[in-house]
């Protein structure tokens, strides 16, 4: 059947000639181009950066020394706009693992003065609006695959539950008043690992069925809900992600315009609607190829998201340091050289064992009664039966060296068999004994209260 003028609105890749009725006003042809390269610039390199082989000595190195070119040239952009236009300091990129540093806000300002700019360039260029159409779809497509990418890699790093880490050590000691409002966060997250599975299996939903024209609206629409959900926590829980949650949804919105008439047709006027052509004809010569590199893109995408997180979470805990593990203060002692004993707040109430990565180092965390801290990282000596704690911090001092003991209390009628730790040696001039215990993070409530349907009272051990 003849394609008819009206139907060439609804084709995302209509052929390039001029639309049927008047051309859009200037103000939207300028915010449109604005939009298409803020949008383009703040998501580049992608999809580039996803591609294989570009190790050394395999065929796509090149491209990874055309990356740093691209991404050094960027960075020395940004800087100079941020010192020179803006008059600011400090503007150099910085490496804390926050999103939302200075850097990161000169970003989107130079992107936008950019945006709008180029966006001027093709109100003149593009007069009539015979590109808008065609630059839409390429829009479209770019955003689909982004915000696919983005939520598979969240979303597998939250179904394989690593995001927010174990409830453990530390951090089963830790009062609400003293954590920060995103300590608190990721606390509360990682204590119901059934829930962080449930929520990134809700981005996983999203990302797949952005991958699919025909699925983008539902997409977009499950996009909203989870990006929206994240954006707000991010926002209320001072998370340093504020900016890049922001965009994410952003990108979802701009997404779900297309289709924004139709369902408010459906969903809040009750009136019928039409439904959309998906794709103008193709021939199979072309349309297969198209669908086959779709296809290998689409698992690739899937395959770099899921793989890295599902390897990590097997290997975790799989290779513990020595003495990892919550160790309870039973006896302690610390006596300076003139024989004064330590002030109750300097006594040891637990100590912290444990290496959050196989590649990082062991650390050991010492809570005092008196609620200060300090952190230290921790070789054993097997054969001397010695740790080397070395503290880390601003005011790190030399290294301590204890003397330490394994042995087991036998059971009693009272108490089960256990194991002891006792550790000796000299702190800053004072003789130091402790003797520690190890206790299961299961005995604490977070973990062994377990899941009711029937209760009769609320459960709320802080009361």
């Amino acid at each position: 059947m003849a394609k008819t003028s009206n139907d060439a609105l609804l084709y995302d890749l209509s052929p390039l000639e001029p639309l049927p009725s008047a051309s859009p006003r200037a103000w939207l042809r300028w915010a449109f181009g604005s939009l298409f390269v803020y949008l383009l610039l703040y998501n580049l390199p992608f999809p580039l950066e996803l591609l294989p082989y570009q190790g050394d000595g395999e065929p796509l190195a090149p491209l990874r020394e055309w990356l740093l070119i691209y991404t050094q040239a960027k960075t020395d952009t940004i800087t100079w706009f941020g010192t020179k236009v803006l008059r600011l300091e400090n503007v150099a990129p910085v490496s804390s693992g926050s999103g939302d540093t200075l850097f990161d806000y000169v970003q989107c300002a130079t992107f936008a003065s950019a945006a709008l700019l180029l966006g001027a360039l093709y109100l003149l260029l593009d007069q009539r609006g015979r590109m808008m159409r065609f630059l839409h779809a390429m829009l479209r497509i770019h955003l689909r695959y982004v915000l696919a990418a983005t939520l598979l890699g969240y979303g597998f790093h939250k179904v394989f539950p690593l995001q927010f880490g174990e409830l453990d050590g530390e951090r089963l000691y830790g009062t609400y008043g003293s954590a920060s409002p995103m300590n608190l966060l990721w606390t509360f997250l990682s204590a119901s690992p059934a829930y962080t599975v449930f929520s990134g299996g809700m981005e996983v939903l999203g990302g797949l069925l952005l991958l699919f024209r025909r699925t983008t609206t539902l997409g977009a629409l499950v996009s909203i809900a989870v990006l929206g959900n994240v954006a707000m926590l991010n926002y209320c829980y001072d998370v340093p992600v504020k900016l890049y949650s922001s965009h994410l949804l952003f990108m979802a919105i701009v997404l779900l315009a297309k289709d924004a008439r139709r369902l408010l047709a459906v969903l809040l006027t009750n009136q019928p609607t039409t439904p959309t052509v998906l794709r103008r004809p193709l021939p199979m010569w072309f349309l297969v190829p198209i669908q086959i590199v779709k296809l290998a893109l689409a698992g690739w995408i899937i395959w770099t998201a899921a793989a890295p997180n599902y390897e990590a979470y097997r290997q975790r805990g799989s290779n513990p340091p020595a003495f990892a593990g919550i160790w309870e203060t039973t006896e302690f002692s610390l006596v300076a050289a003139e024989g004064k004993a330590a002030a109750p707040s300097e006594h040891w109430h637990h100590v912290v064992v444990q290496r959050y990565d196989p590649k990082q180092p062991t650390y050991v965390t010492v809570s005092r009664l008196g609620y200060s801290k300090q952190t230290y990282t921790m070789t054993v000596d097997a054969e001397r039966h010695v740790w080397t704690l070395t503290p880390v911090g601003k005011e790190a001092g030399a290294p301590l060296e204890l003397t330490y003991a394994e042995r087991t209390v036998e059971a009693t009628a009272t108490t089960p068999a256990r194991k002891e730790v006792e550790l000796s040696g000299t702190i800053a001039g004072s003789t130091l004994r402790a003797v520690l215990q190890p206790r299961d993070p299961a005995s604490f409530p977070i973990h062994n209260r377990g899941f009711h349907w029937v209760q009769e009272y609320p459960y709320n051990s802080n009361r």
